[in-house]
C-alpha cells in the first residue's frame, strides 16, 4: 500500500524576530535602569534626612541638658576644630564615650584633655567619665570616624585629627577599625549653629552686603560661612587629587566668595530683608554634600526645605 509523506514544517523564530525582541528587551533595559537609578537615588536622600531627623533629636536633647545648642564657631590653636567637628565631640564624644561638659571645644584648650582623648590617667580619666552625658546618638546608626580615616595622607591641612566628625549616608570609603573591622565613611556633614542675635545675612565689616562684603568678618551674621571653611577647603573627599577638586562652597575658588553658601541658605519667600533672611535662623542647619561628595552643588541635602 502506498504511503503519502506530507512535509511537517518546523516553527522556529526567524531572524527578523529575534532581533526584534532583543531590540524590545533593550528598550526595556534602557528604560528601567535610570527608573531604578532614581529610586536608589531618592531612597539614600530619604535615608540622609532621616539621618537629620537623628542628629536634630540628639541635639534637642543636648540642648535640654546644657542650656544651649553646641557652638559651631571654628576654633584655632595651633589647629583648626570646625564647626562639623564641634557637632561630633557633642553628640558623640571626642574619644566617643560620650560629651563631657568640661570641654572647651579643643583638645588643646583643654585642661582635662590630651591629644588622643579626653583624659589618659586616673583618677582624671575615672573623674571624666563620670562626667560624661550621652553619647546623644547611637554609633550603629551614625558613621563617626576621624579626620585620618576619611581623608587620605596628609590632606586634612590644618585640621585638628584628633576630634572626629559625623560622616553623611552616601558611603564612599571603606574604613578599617582598630579591631579589623571594616565600614564604611561618608562626606563629612557640616554643622552651623544660628546667631539668634541677628535675623539676617547683614556683614559686619567692610561696608557691604553678602554679595560685596569681601572681609572675614560676619560675626554678626546669623550663620558664619567660615566656620566649616578648613573642611570645605580640602576638597572632594574620595578625590586622588583634592586640590584640583574645589568644592563650589570653597571661599578661593570663585570671586563671591561666601555667595554660594549664602544664597543656599537663604528663604527665597521672605523678600523684605535686602540682605535674605536664612532658614533655621533660631536653630541651626545641617548640610550633606550628597551622592557627588561636593558641598554647593544641586544635589546638596539640608535639615530644611524639600
Amino acid at each position: 500500500m502506498y504511503m503519502r509523506r506530507t512535509n511537517q514544517s518546523k516553527k522556529a523564530f526567524t531572524i527578523v524576530e529575534l532581533l526584534t525582541v532583543m531590540g524590545v528587551i533593550a528598550l526595556l533595559i534602557g528604560l528601567l535602569v535610570p527608573a531604578l537609578n532614581i529610586v536608589r537615588r531618592i531612597a539614600k536622600d530619604t535615608k540622609q534626612r532621616a539621618q537629620f531627623h537623628s542628629i536634630e533629636v540628639a541635639l534637642e536633647i543636648f540642648k535640654n541638658d546644657e542650656g544651649e545648642y553646641p557652638a559651631s564657631d571654628f576654633i584655632e590653636s595651633g589647629t583648626v576644630v570646625t564647626g562639623a567637628q564641634h557637632l561630633a565631640e557633642s553628640l558623640v564624644g571626642r574619644d566617643l564615650q560620650g560629651f563631657d561638659p568640661r570641654s572647651k571645644g579643643h583638645p588643646a584648650l583643654d585642661e582635662i584633655a590630651t591629644v588622643d582623648a579626653y583624659a589618659t590617667t586616673d583618677p582624671e580619666k575615672t573623674e571624666s567619665l563620670n562626667r560624661r552625658k550621652g553619647p546623644y546618638l547611637k554609633l550603629e546608626n551614625v558613621g563617626a570616624f576621624s579626620i585620618k580615616q576619611l581623608y587620605t595622607n596628609s590632606n586634612y591641612g590644618n585640621i585638628d585629627p584628633c576630634v572626629p566628625l559625623i560622616s553623611d549616608v552616601f558611603s564612599e570609603k571603606q574604613i578599617t577599625l582598630t579591631n579589623g573591622k571594616t565600614v564604611k565613611g561618608g562626606t563629612p556633614i557640616l554643622y552651623f549653629r544660628a546667631n539668634t542675635a541677628n535675623k539676617s545675612l547683614e556683614s559686619d565689616g567692610g561696608g557691604g552686603s553678602r554679595t560685596t562684603d569681601t572681609t572675614l568678618g560676619y560675626t554678626r551674621c546669623t550663620y558664619n560661612y567660615y566656620d566649616n571653611l578648613e573642611l570645605v577647603s580640602l576638597g572632594r573627599m574620595m578625590s586622588s587629587t583634592p586640590s584640583s577638586d574645589v568644592h563650589p562652597f570653597n571661599a578661593t575658588a570663585n570671586n563671591t566668595k561666601h555667595q554660594k553658601f549664602y544664597d543656599a541658605i537663604v528663604n527665597p519667600q521672605i523678600t523684605t530683608n535686602p540682605d535674605g533672611v536664612p532658614y533655621n535662623a533660631d536653630s541651626f542647619i545641617l548640610m550633606s554634600a550628597g551622592k557627588d561628595g561636593f558641598y554647593g552643588t544641586a544635589d546638596d541635602i539640608y535639615n530644611f526645605g524639600d
